[in-house]
């Protein structure tokens, strides 16, 4: 896990070459140590999966998460959290692969799993949203992604308890960037 943790590190560092040395490293002795099968393995592969995603190799990308998510996804009510982040990996790769019809039904599958976690993962659910605003921007529908945004701002606004201040300054600077 210190291996993912150290590629996840290396990835959101721009330096996805050396992220992605360590990932398979990471993968292959859990799945050797719990199977393919396993949560664990599930987890390590959507990080893989992310990594590979945020270096363009969309095709490796969408082979992981795709495994891991036939792992996650029949859990049901366990791992909620890691459904969700998994599909949030998937849509990012559909936004990329310029699938957004895809993107938009894969985050209503993440939203309505998630739901649960709003009490307490408010953050998750604000960014699988934001990510919708994300592929409306990328189909050049600016005035749709604004509207979004704007509503998770005022659904989220009053709720300063659960969010940090810099998760709504992100969403205000987002829209700000998207014009009037």
């Amino acid at each position: 896990m210190q291996l993912t943790n150290w590629a996840t590190v290396l990835a959101n560092r721009h330096r996805y070459a050396h992220a992605l040395n360590a990932n398979p490293r990471a993968r292959s002795y859990i799945e050797r140590a719990l199977g393919p099968a396993h949560l664990m393995t599930a987890m390590i592969q959507s990080h893989v999966a992310e990594a590979y995603q945020q270096a363009g190799r969309l095709r490796e990308a969408r082979t992981l998460i795709d495994s891991a998510l036939n792992v996650l996804l029949p859990l049901k009510s366990q791992n909620i959290f890691e459904q969700c982040l998994a599909l949030r990996v998937r849509a990012k790769i559909e936004i990329d692969e310029h699938q957004f019809a895809d993107a938009r039904r894969t985050l209503d599958s993440a939203r309505a799993i998630g739901v649960t976690l709003d009490a307490t993962r408010p953050d998750l659910l604000i960014a699988l949203r934001a990510m919708e605003a994300t592929a409306m921007a990328a189909e050049r529908d600016s005035a749709g992604a604004r509207r979004q945004l704007r509503q998770i701002l005022t659904d989220y606004g009053q709720r300063r308890e659960a969010n940090p201040p810099a998760v709504l300054q992100r969403l205000r600077v987002r829209l700000d960037s998207l014009g009037t």
